[in-house]
């Protein structure tokens, strides 16, 4: 991966800079327009599509109709043509100087008013079938609750998605006071803002993030934990079940890591992190090319994350949180992220991205207690998958080795490498074995902080502790709240009170 010097560069030439970023015209304003009369046109060939395959696998059913052509189901798309033609004809959006405004609604009118200086994250999105005619998606997310108050303008003319895009930003940016003019009294010519690569993905880094995660690791373990196998069947005239076993398993996770890695570099495709202004503009993708503006300002947190062989190599990736709430429309995603960074980057990267300070500090351990309890959990974890395989082959003392050996090293490595600090206006909290991540949020993002214990943890005095930020309610792994188990009671109490104030 490439990154810029120490020192900000100086600003590129127009030409240098990447899609979207160079000086468009400015839009028309105060005109009501509509999108792309294409949008109505691509949604009924999505919607022939669907009913094509339909008439298909009822061709290719066990009964097959005496006619494969059936009118009901071709007329559906001629029944609603009418309604989406509507809806898209009396939907307009009207650029001004200090907001944009929506109207919309055939029977029922609706119109909706959008200041600039409440605009905090403009996405674009390009699917396969919008590149081919030159289209994009523009998803401009606003300060609403919930995602309510969000503006999806697609499709339009790439032209004129650009523009747009970079007239509601330099409005934005004009409004909230983001930038100063030239002559310093807020009027006349604004001066340039400062545009400035941050990373760029090349193609073998992508590739080594792809097979670095997911189904790639697990490959990559499972074929370390085959090798005596494989190694006995090598040697051996007469094939063995468990040998079928484990080629059979490793062939699937072989296919399952070339299918993830395809997808993620085509996804990632042309990876390239911009700075400008205070926004940080991420371009990335193939097939679906994705243009994310986020505010450097809404960051509620960031998360390093790395695995056994990331380790090994000296890898990592860094996620950069944003405060999309839950329920937001399709199309603006909560998260940037950097598929790969050379660990001794992060530091570095980390200070240009966020500002100065922004360091992983050093953090502080758990109480030994919490050691003992983390073995215990593990103990009770792999206990019931090994009772079967104990019985069959070598009954209780079998089953107490085999636990014993994966639950201790397992244990005490996740008490290593967990902890917290609270330094430089954030608080790091760190967990994870296989999958260890440590997590950055800035003292003035916390919303909230919570412990709870179970009668186990009070007995210890220890406790969980939760810290809640913006946009933390998302499913899934990378974006579950930040949180320590078994932390020392008191410490947890004390940073509970003290971290939200």
């Amino acid at each position: 991966m490439s990154t810029t010097p120490s020192d900000p560069p100086a600003p590129p030439a127009p030409s240098a800079l990447p899609t979207g970023y160079a000086q468009e015209a400015p839009p028309p304003l105060g005109t009501a327009r509509r999108t792309s009369p294409l949008t109505v046109g691509i949604e009924l060939a999505a919607l022939v599509g669907s009913v094509l395959f339909e008439l298909l696998t009822r061709r290719l059913g066990p009964e097959t109709p005496s006619s494969p052509f059936d009118p009901g189901m071709a007329t559906i798309p001629l029944l609603l043509l009418g309604p989406r033609v509507l809806r898209w004809w009396f939907r307009t959006y009207t650029l001004t100087d200090t907001h944009m405004e929506l109207n919309e609604g055939v029977l029922q009118r609706r119109h909706r008013v959008v200041p600039y200086s409440r605009v905090q994250q403009v996405d674009l999105r390009r699917h396969l079938l919008a590149q081919m005619f030159g289209l994009g998606a523009l998803h401009i997310e606003t300060a609403g609750e919930g995602g309510a108050s969000a503006v999806s303008l697609s499709l339009l003319r790439m032209d004129d998605a650009a523009s747009v895009r970079r007239f509601v930003l330099d409005r934005r940016d004009h409004t909230s006071g983001a930038g100063a003019s030239i002559d310093g009294d807020g009027g006349g010519e604004r001066a340039p803002v400062l545009t400035y690569e941050l990373a760029r993905m090349s193609v073998s880094d992508l590739l080594l993030s792809a097979l670095t995660q997911g189904p790639g690791m697990l490959t990559t373990l499972l074929l370390a934990a085959a090798f005596p196998w494989l190694l006995g069947a090598a040697v051996s005239e007469e094939p063995t079940l468990a040998g079928a076993v484990v080629a059979v398993g490793l062939g699937l996770g072989l296919v399952a890591t070339v299918v993830h890695a395809v997808g993620r570099l085509l996804g990632d495709w042309g990876w390239v992190l911009t700075h400008r202004g205070d926004d940080l503009h991420l371009r990335a993708g193939s097939f679906s090319v994705r243009e994310q503006s986020v505010p450097r300002r809404r960051v509620q947190r960031v998360t390093i994350v790395d695995n056994p062989l990331r380790r090994m190599f000296g890898f990592t990736s860094v996620v950069l949180h944003t405060a999309v709430p839950a329920g937001t429309q399709q199309g603006v995603s909560p998260l940037v992220e950097v598929p790969l960074l050379r660990r001794g980057q992060v530091d570095d990267f980390l200070v240009r991205v966020m500002g100065p300070d922004w360091t992983v500090p050093a953090l502080e351990p758990r109480r030994p207690a919490a050691a003992r309890r983390s073995v215990m959990r593990r103990l009770l974890l792999l206990l019931p998958g090994a009772v079967g395989p104990g019985l069959v082959f070598g009954g209780v003392a079998w089953v107490t080795v085999v636990v014993a050996l994966g639950a201790v090293p397992w244990g005490r490595a996740a008490h290593r490498r967990a902890g917290h600090a609270v330094a430089g206006g954030r608080v790091a909290l760190a967990a994870g074995v296989l999958t260890h991540r440590v997590d950055l949020v800035p003292l003035d993002r916390i919303q909230s902080a919570r412990t709870r214990s179970s009668p186990a943890q009070r007995r210890l005095d220890l406790a969980t502790f939760h810290v809640d930020v913006a946009g933390s309610t998302w499913v899934g792994s990378l974006t579950r709240s930040p949180s320590l188990f078994d932390m020392d009671a008191a410490t947890a109490a004390e940073l509970r009170r003290t971290l939200p104030t």
